[in-house]
């Protein structure tokens, strides 16, 4: 589940990557063409005004709002792939003490078995 969620926020984090590189070209664009000087007036003062908004909106989300989302991004794989390699230790660990476990357990048998026979033995040379 963890795997599948450090996948996914890396494919996030590539498509954010990719709008913004396609928002550096709006945004180098975004003033083209050049207004020349037959443009005056009332609306040539509201396209140039729209524009230089639209300039600047732009500029703040692919200079400010995009690096700041691909930071979190990053962190949140950088989490996930933390509590992933903890997990994998705490499995391996989880192993490791089963295995040790059922060694303990088979050699306390081997003992019990051991000392019963040697105990049978004993027993059969004093008439326990």
């Amino acid at each position: 589940m963890k795997r599948k969620k450090s996948l996914d926020s890396k494919k996030a984090k590539s498509k954010v990557e990719r709008e913004q590189d396609a928002a550096e070209t709006d945004l180098k664009q975004i003033k083209q063409p050049k207004l020349g000087t037959s443009w005056k007036g009332e609306r040539s003062k509201d396209f140039k005004t729209d524009r230089n908004e639209a300039h600047d909106a732009l500029q703040t989300i692919v200079n400010d709002q995009y690096p700041r989302y691909v930071s979190r991004i990053e962190f949140k794989i950088s989490t996930l792939e933390a509590e992933q390699a903890a997990l994998s230790f705490a499995s391996s660990l989880a192993g490791d003490a089963a295995r040790l476990a059922e060694k303990g357990e088979d050699a306390v048998e081997d003992a019990k078995r051991l000392i019963s026979k040697k105990h049978g033995a004993a027993c059969k040379r004093v008439s326990c």
